[in-house]
């Protein structure tokens, strides 16, 4: 039996997330839209094909999902747009749906985007791959601060999802709400080496031990010391640029020129081509 492929679901893709973000049509089409955007995800979640039915609450789709990786966070996601969905599906609701609700849903259905990368990090730990890391980062920040996040949550200990996430959360929430959170986690981080036992011996394997050693030795004492250097830096850099890519439509053009450097050979970087192709259907270029 066939599974779900990204290439069969790229026209009605393309029309799902018309209606849902590009149409100039009323919050009740979008949140529909958006409801069959996030059938899709669960499509896409679950490898099911067109032959297959999908409804939020169809029972065989929610067992499914319960036995997943982290389903509690995926799960949760699905409740945020069922409500709304279900409400607006009918007539029996004579008040139509407002911003608010829309803004909620969109919520929603971004949680359910960053539950691709927690499961594929479940998969591939989060700085094992370099090339991996930096085309994350070419995420729209709200899905990037939203899946690391996640998995700080139960890897607190990863320097390069600590380092990610600050970086994440100066990009949706700003400098001010950035520094709160590191000084709120200062004796955590500074209990932790920037240059890790594990990278040193990863860059010493791959470039040489001479390399490794001027790497660790110009290395900050510890990551508080880092992130809040990078995060000073890069925050200065926003100021002086005066705007970061912040939507998907904003972001693929950075994504698309990168993609050329992943090697689908590699089994890890072959399935993070599909999730980012998939997590990129029916974007537009921002113009």
């Amino acid at each position: 039996m066939s599974i779900f492929t990204n290439k069969d679901y790229e026209a009605l893709a393309n029309d799902i997330i018309k209606d849902s973000f590009y149409a100039d049509n009323s919050y009740g089409g979008k949140i529909q839209a958006e409801r069959r955007c996030a059938e899709l995800i669960i499509r896409k979640v679950l490898k099911l094909d067109s032959n297959v039915k999908v409804t939020l609450g169809n029972h065989q789709v929610v067992n499914q999902i319960s036995s997943l990786p982290h389903h509690l966070f995926f799960e949760n996601a699905i409740k945020v747009l069922k409500p709304f969905g279900d409400t607006n599906s009918h007539t029996g609701e004579v008040t139509p749906p407002i911003e608010e609700d829309y803004e909620k849903v969109t919520n929603g259905l971004f949680d359910m985007f960053a539950y691709l990368p927690i499961r594929f990090f479940d998969k591939y730990k989060f700085g094992s791959n370099s090339n991996i890391v930096r085309a994350f980062s070419l995420l729209p920040p709200v899905i990037r601060y939203k899946s690391l996040n996640y998995l700080y949550s139960i890897d607190s200990q990863n320097v390069c999802v600590i380092d990610k996430l600050s970086l994440a959360i100066l990009k949706t929430k700003g400098f001010d709400e950035t520094m709160a959170w590191l000084n709120s986690h200062k004796n955590e981080f500074e209990s932790l080496k920037t240059f890790s036992d594990e990278a040193y011996d990863d860059v010493a394997a791959k470039n040489g031990e001479d390399i490794a050693r001027i790497i660790a030795n110009i290395a900050p004492d510890n990551l508080y010391a880092c992130c809040v250097d990078r995060i000073e830096k890069v925050n200065d850099l926003l100021d002086s640029n005066g705007h970061s890519y912040q939507t998907f439509e904003e972001a693929l053009p950075y994504y698309l020129q990168y993609k050329s450097t992943l090697d689908d050979s590699k089994a890890d970087e072959k399935e993070f081509i599909d999730m980012m192709d998939f997590l990129y259907l029916g974007r537009k270029r921002n113009n």
